[in-house]
């Protein structure tokens, strides 16, 4: 399983520097391999920034459903 957290729509976590590190190239976000470990990720950021509407996203699922939003 590969996750990513999206903060805001088309704003992905990624690794690097920032505060958070983020990109808009969801190829380039940061990838967790459980659920708890992207949870405990997008908390860590949230203690910077709220991101109220931030998501954690199964990677492969959100890219087959690409176009179909």
């Amino acid at each position: 399983m590969s996750l990513i957290v999206e903060l805001e729509q088309g704003v992905w976590l990624a690794d690097g520097d920032g505060d958070p590190p983020r990109t808009l190239v969801r190829e380039n976000a940061r990838q967790f391999a459980s659920v708890s470990l992207a949870t405990r990720a997008l908390r860590d950021v949230r203690r910077i920034r709220h991101f109220p509407l931030a998501r954690i996203l199964d990677k492969a699922w959100r890219e087959q459903s690409d176009g179909e939003d």
